[in-house]
């Protein structure tokens, strides 16, 4: 596996909106994800701004990006990362 990309440096900068591009950190997690990883308990009981430090993305990746493919066990990587 390929090493982490570094985490992005303010989670709060993109929140309601979507980053112009997706952050390498966002791809790389959703690699991961597709690819059958899943949150341990103490990940999933955290709240979204934690668990956006956690995985160290933008909090809008987590909740529209990161979240659905956990959730709903869709490939994010073939639908297109960035909306």
């Amino acid at each position: 596996m390929t090493p982490a990309p570094p985490r992005v440096t303010d989670s709060e900068l993109y929140w309601s909106s979507a980053p112009p591009e997706p952050s390498p950190r966002c791809t790389w997690w959703l690699k991961r994800i597709d690819a059958g990883w899943r949150p341990n308990k103490r990940v999933r009981r955290l709240g979204y701004y934690d668990r956006a430090a956690y995985y160290g993305v933008y909090i809008w990746e987590l909740l529209n990006k990161i979240d659905p493919a956990l959730t709903q066990g869709v490939p994010m990587l073939a639908q297109g990362v960035s909306q």
